[in-house]
């Protein structure tokens, strides 16, 4: 099933359900966000985060906050849905509900890349996934590839253990530059930003890919 296009006229009855949720009037917010629903409008996160949250006067509810994300998943390919239903079960305290939770983690990242970050966070916390220490690398590297400055520090920690010291080093010093450069780059314009990309970050007379293209 194919999303509906929202229309102004749905982007109003959104907004006016964040703020009903602000407001401590979230049973209002639900409401509004199955009646768009019904219309075929893909609000099922957002139903399921009032549950998962428990915002007043809805008490908190993650069975019926894993309903409607399974609901966004079958009806709209939801993978927002199916990365937060994935979060939910990996941090449950049942191993069979784990796993199950990362694979929808993995799957969805193939869609949000950026929730590589996540994935290897759960490796290097989760009990039940420590000992998999290959996909704790593999969802590193997509981390850092994807350009979290906290997925070097964790692959420096990562080479440490595993006793690759020249790795970890060079891991290290890439990661404090890293950090370095992000602190500079909140202090400057977006002019100034490329101007300072174009001279630190690219060789001369190769093309800069746009802000666009990440």
């Amino acid at each position: 099933m194919n999303n509906k296009i929202i229309n102004e006229s749905d982007y109003k009855e959104i907004e006016l359900a964040e703020r009903l949720c602000t407001e401590g009037k979230s049973d209002e917010a639900l409401k509004i966000y199955k009646d768009l629903v019904y219309k075929g409008c893909n609000v099922y996160k957002e139903i399921a985060t009032i549950y998962v949250y428990g915002n007043k006067p809805i008490e908190q509810d993650i069975e019926t906050a894993i309903y409607w994300l399974k609901a966004g998943v079958t009806k709209n390919s939801c993978f927002e849905c199916m990365g937060l239903q994935g979060i939910l079960l990996v941090t449950s305290n049942d191993k069979d509900k784990v796993l199950e939770g990362i694979e929808l983690c993995k799957k969805a990242e193939e869609y949000l890349p950026e929730t590589s970050i996540s994935i290897a966070e759960h490796y290097m916390i989760n009990d039940y996934l420590k000992s998999d220490r290959h996909s704790l690398y593999i969802y590193l590297q997509k981390a850092e590839k994807y350009g979290y400055c906290l997925a070097k520090t964790y692959l420096a920690k990562y080479y440490f253990d595993e006793k690759e010291y020249i790795k970890y080093l060079y891991k290290r010093i890439d990661s404090v530059y890293c950090v370095i450069y992000a602190y500079i780059m909140s202090f400057v314009n977006k002019e100034k930003l490329q101007s300072i990309y174009d001279f630190q970050v690219v060789p001369k007379n190769q093309n800069v890919p746009s802000n666009d293209s990440k």
